[in-house]
């Protein structure tokens, strides 16, 4: 094995920087086997890919993001681990109500903050979405000198939305709150309250809720995590990633618990009559 100690020889910090610790790794990959990222193609693209029926071959595309060079290659195997961060997840419906309202202000998404001071300093911006990266870039927004930043989402549970203060009072939470509306020519947002619907399970906006106007807004930051991202493969390989979600188990009748060491105090327990 390889440790910290065999590679710093010293004391290292409770939480380590970014560069030493990909040092580290680079180093604990390659000391045995040097030629180690000989074949991996660092800053290309997959653009395509297709299962050619004829060769019993996949067809792989890719772009060079540096040379724009375009390449095609031929795979007896080929492994999809793009994982479940491939691409930023954004709410169309809220997207779609802002670009037909004329929204004038800036949209991103929580990925796309190179430029985050100048998206934020002495501006009011809203949040769309209340967990981790929403709690990350408050904090952020705050030293970076933002004037108010509103957080609203479906939900109201997530991690910001929970915290109960903020340096300077410049973070509120709107709860169970999205917008519905652009107003103020372009300028602000009305949100308004929703709910969740258990017959139609989704989200619904309450017609007898209560609704805020945010005004001023110059930036909204979609802060809704992401999904995988399958778009370079061919539709025929589409549907082994997105199986139905089996919500129901049907045990037969004479079915009994494996015996446990709860079964002593247990005894045969039943099951239930729909198991989710």
């Amino acid at each position: 094995d390889y440790t910290y100690d065999d590679h710093f020889h010293q004391p290292l910090p409770v939480y380590m920087p970014r560069q030493p610790l990909l040092e580290y790794m680079l180093c604990r990959v390659t000391r045995n086997c040097p030629h180690f990222f000989d074949e991996v193609r660092f800053n290309a693209n997959v653009t395509s890919v297709k299962w050619d029926e004829g060769n019993s071959k996949f067809v792989v595309a890719t772009s060079n993001h540096e040379t724009k060079e375009e390449l095609t290659e031929t795979f007896d195997k080929c492994i999809w681990a793009a994982g479940q961060n491939g691409k930023p997840s954004i709410p169309m419906s809220i997207k779609g109500l802002l670009e037909r309202g004329g929204f004038k202000g800036k949209c991103i998404h929580s990925s796309e903050c190179e430029d985050f001071k100048t998206d934020v300093e002495g501006k009011r911006v809203v949040f769309i979405g209340d967990e981790y990266s929403a709690e990350d870039l408050a904090l952020q927004a705050i030293k970076l000198g933002v004037e108010k930043v509103f957080i609203c989402s479906r939900r109201g549970w997530g991690t910001a939305s929970y915290t109960s203060a903020w340096p300077m009072n410049k973070i509120e939470a709107c709860g169970c709150m999205l917008p519905t509306e652009v107003i103020q020519d372009g300028r602000g947002l009305r949100v308004t309250e929703i709910y969740y619907d258990f017959e139609t399970d989704k989200h619904e906006y309450d017609d007898e809720g209560d609704t805020r106007d945010l005004l001023d807004i110059e930036t909204v930051v979609f802060c809704t995590g992401y999904e995988p991202n399958t778009t370079m493969l061919d539709a025929s390989m589409h549907p082994s990633f997105y199986k139905p979600y089996k919500t129901e188990e049907v045990l037969p009748e004479n079915w009994t618990m494996t015996p446990n060491p709860s079964s002593e105090h247990l005894g045969h327990v039943l099951p239930s009559e729909e198991l989710y």
